[in-house]
């Protein structure tokens, strides 16, 4: 008769404990409505509104903007998120950001005036901040892409301005460009930006 080979003791009760405890773990985020609406959220947000690159690349003078408003005062990030591919010719990337803003109803009063037509192209002309920030696409010792995704397709959320105050009475034109040397920046498959 051949002899049985067997695990020792320990070893049983230790695969038997993490089997338990990442059974329990699973099952209590997948009925925890917190965590299944936090993953909706993500991919929800993740997925729509954003800007979809031609395929010759963000062109420089491709400003992409978004008008936003909030449901109340208070301190907000704006954050970015790029979708990249291997093609993309650097390993960092220089972004320009500048958030505007306007008073309710000034629209509506340039609009009344007649002599202040001159005012109708610029209704966003009160700037809270423009910047140009580098941020690391690719990660420069090894040269792999710091984002996540599948094969070649790479995502990245990537901070623009920390603690910005905004007023649920004001609307806000955010605007966003590249600032690389290329006319056409290849790789750059799409861009959204969100609060």
């Amino acid at each position: 008769m051949i002899p049985k080979k067997t695990l020792p003791k320990k070893t049983k009760i230790l695969i038997i404990i993490s089997i338990l405890s990442t059974l329990a773990l699973s099952s209590i985020l997948q009925n925890n409505k917190y965590f299944i609406r936090a993953q909706q959220y993500i991919f929800y947000r993740l997925t729509t509104n954003k800007v979809t690159m031609p395929p010759e690349g963000w062109s420089c003078a491709n400003i992409i903007t978004k008008d936003v408003t909030v449901k109340k005062d208070g301190l907000y990030n704006i954050y970015v998120l790029l979708e990249y591919d291997e093609k993309y010719p650097y390993h960092n990337i220089y972004l320009q950001c500048s958030v505007a803003t306007r008073a309710p109803g000034m629209a509506r009063a340039n609009l009344k005036n007649p002599s202040m037509n001159n005012l109708k192209e610029n209704l966003h002309n009160d700037t809270l901040f423009d910047e140009i920030t580098e941020y690391q696409l690719f990660d420069e010792t090894t040269g792999h892409p710091i984002g996540m995704g599948l094969w070649n397709r790479k995502m990245i959320c990537m901070v623009l301005k920390k603690n910005v105050q905004l007023y649920k009475k004001h609307s806000y034109k955010i605007s966003l460009q590249h600032m690389m040397r290329d006319e056409f920046l290849s790789g750059v498959r799409s861009v959204k930006i969100f609060l």
